[in-house]
């Protein structure tokens, strides 16, 4: 290809895979460096159910933090592989988080923690799932910040508590 045509590049990001970034706005300024002015960047992910300030509205309505421990549906995948590779293994008691602090304003995580306990051994806590929420007007604030312009949103889901995000480069 001749050096003159210029090649736009789009950046996905789809399922839950934004809201398990540790440090978005570092990713972001990373991708910023090797990005060319006018590439895109499409992000999914879920909003948040209130706002970060206010965290026992956050606990009440937001199911997975209500509850306090994962659905039954993610106890057996969530558990599977300490079970698989834990040798001595005695028991396992899950617990969901509510974490305020995240890198994005206005963004919280939950956090899935496995307690486990092992013959011989003392009580052992490890991080077994995280996923964020954002707030969309912050996170396209932050994102503004980086060098990446909102072109368009859209929410979706029964409740619409879901959001693409289309970005593009500066």
């Amino acid at each position: 290809h001749p050096r003159s045509i210029r090649r736009m590049r789009v950046f996905l990001m789809m399922g839950y895979t934004f809201g398990n970034i540790s440090d978005e706005p570092w990713l972001f300024r990373d991708l910023a460096a090797c990005a060319q002015s006018g590439d895109l960047a499409v992000l999914d992910f879920q909003l948040a159910r209130a706002p970060v300030d206010q965290p026992d509205k956050i606990r009440e309505l937001d199911p997975p933090i209500h509850a306090k421990r994962p659905a039954e549906s993610y106890t057996d995948f969530l558990s599977g592989p300490l079970r698989r590779h834990c040798r001595g293994l005695q028991g396992i008691r899950l617990r969901t988080e509510l974490s305020t602090h995240c890198p994005v304003p206005g963004s919280y995580a939950l956090e899935n923690w496995a307690a486990v306990e092992k013959e011989d051994e003392p009580l052992r806590q490890f991080l077994v799932w995280r996923t964020k929420r954002y707030d969309l007007e912050k996170l396209s604030e932050c994102l503004r910040s980086l060098g990446w312009n909102t072109l368009q949103t859209w929410k979706y889901g029964p409740e619409k508590l879901a959001a693409v995000l289309l970005i593009q480069r500066q």
